[in-house]
């Protein structure tokens, strides 16, 4: 059992423990959790929550379908809510949205140095200084966290929930973006 309860094998320094926040855990964290899991295959353990994570609920049909067209199977994929213990055994946290991140540090808030947007960490990846793997990969992240090159506006994805198609298949591509560096950088050897 891992951190998140889970069966499945304890991360370690190769395979690192990334946990994806949204509020629901029924679309942008689980596109995000799934998109990473694929890329990255079993060299890295990815999970989800939701800050407001409705217990055992299937992906947003409508993300599904998004995640289907990429071969990326989510029938099997239940959310749930989010536990400090998640955050804090996590090596990596990556939120949709700064309030999401905030929500974080607010029940676990010795993951400040780990704990990051998705649009922000992948963002950090592209500057020089950010470098190295694991738990020395997320350091040097924190440690360059104010050269992010993006504004502040810009480190939110969308909740898609209860908009149209187009936000769904705009908020999927801003997530599969992100999680391509992430997961070079996670799993280089992948």
């Amino acid at each position: 059992m891992n951190i998140f309860g889970d069966a499945q094998e304890t991360p370690t320094d190769q395979a690192p423990a990334v946990l994806v926040v949204c509020t629901g855990n029924i679309c942008r964290s689980p596109a995000g959790e799934l998109l990473l899991q694929h890329a990255t295959g079993p060299a890295v353990s990815v999970a989800s929550a939701g800050t407001q994570g409705l217990p055992k609920a299937r992906v947003h049909p409508r993300m599904g379908e998004l995640l289907a067209r990429d071969a990326i199977v989510s029938e099997k994929f239940r959310s749930r809510r989010i536990r400090p213990e998640m955050a804090e055994g996590a090596l990596l946290v990556l939120t949709a949205t700064r309030e999401h991140r905030a929500a974080v540090l607010r029940e676990a808030p010795r993951v400040l140095n780990r704990t990051f947007t998705i649009k922000e960490f992948a963002a950090l990846l592209a500057l020089e200084e950010v470098h190295g793997g694991g738990r020395s990969l997320v350091r040097s992240a924190a440690v360059h966290r104010a050269r992010c090159p993006l504004r502040d506006d810009e480190l939110d994805i969308e909740d898609p929930i209860g908009q149209d198609r187009e936000v769904f298949e705009r908020v999927y591509l801003e997530i599969k973006a992100a999680m391509r560096p992430i997961a070079a950088a996670l799993a280089p050897q992948v």
